[in-house]
């Protein structure tokens, strides 16, 4: 109920950091594998018709974007070549009224172009739960990035710069290594594909964040011999005084109303509203309906 008033659908890993916040799990890969494999035989036990299940997880609890699928038309979307039409019909008579709420882009005219981009596909949702009224786009890298993936994104930036507007990109990742050679190598593929004044900010997880939330370091065996040979390593710890990493996950999880504060706010410091109470004027139900 608390995370379903501030409009998020916390991920697995959220929740994982919100029970470690509460001294219930320690902050390790075993006790996370833990809990991933015993919260999934709760979420499914959840949908089978015997009252012993009653009270477990609900089977859609979590969020999880980091997975997507690939489903081809069939016969249970067919429509009839008569309802076709008349649902054409429809959407016609309904625009006017329509319009302004369901097909006029909310940044029309503005003068700024804003997506955030995040290391966890996994937080898609989140995001998408926190701005689904703001039409930002949210792109995801689930780590590492192919060309293909980041000259499609890149390909996108290029068309709103070419029509005048000031590129913005609001990056969520990781507090280690890893997570900065990320970023690191986004920014200069921008600029190696020929996109050039893109302002980006790293909005979490910062090091000031680290120490304002008091926000957990993962510094188990399995994490540190995953960054222990890591290129960047001798760099991070001198700079940010030693090997750890904390996960963008956490800030939701610990901070969820500071969380969804920074989101909204990062993103609303790029939109005018003077510009789009003129635009809204402009394309009115009468101006529509002419």
């Amino acid at each position: 109920a608390y995370y379903e008033s501030l409009r998020i659908k916390p991920t697995l890993r959220t929740m994982f950091y919100r029970l470690f916040s509460k001294g219930i799990i320690r902050n390790t890969v075993y006790d996370y594998r833990n809990m991933s494999g015993k919260t999934a035989r709760a979420r499914e036990a959840s949908i089978q018709n015997t009252k012993s299940h009653w009270g477990l997880l609900d089977i859609d609890c979590f969020a999880d974007n980091s997975r997507t699928s690939t489903r081809f038309q069939s016969e249970i979307y067919y429509w009839k070549p008569e309802d076709k039409v008349s649902g054409y019909v429809k959407n016609l008579q309904e625009l006017p009224s329509i319009y302004q709420k369901e097909i006029l882009p909310r940044w029309v005219d503005q003068p700024h172009y804003v997506e955030i981009w995040t290391e966890k596909a996994a937080m898609v949702g989140t995001f998408q739960q926190l701005l689904d009224d703001r039409q930002v786009a949210i792109v995801p890298f689930g780590g590492f990035h192919s060309v293909s993936y980041l000259w499609e994104n890149a390909k996108i930036l290029k068309y709103f710069q070419q029509l005048g507007k000031k590129i913005h990109i609001l990056y969520f990742g990781d507090f280690d290594p890893t997570g900065m050679v990320i970023e690191k190598t986004l920014k200069n593929k921008l600029s190696y594909y020929g996109l050039k004044n893109v302002d980006w900010k790293r909005i979490g997880v910062t090091y000031q964040q680290m120490e304002d939330f008091d926000l957990p370091k993962k510094v188990d065996a399995a994490t540190y011999k995953k960054l222990e040979n890591h290129q960047e390593i001798d760099e991070f710890k001198k700079k940010y005084g030693g090997l750890y990493q904390i996960e963008v996950d956490a800030l939701p999880a610990l901070r969820p109303e500071e969380f969804r504060n920074m989101v909204i706010d990062s993103v609303d410091q790029y939109f005018n509203e003077e510009i789009y109470n003129r635009v809204l004027e402009k394309y009115s139900e009468e101006y529509v309906q002419q």
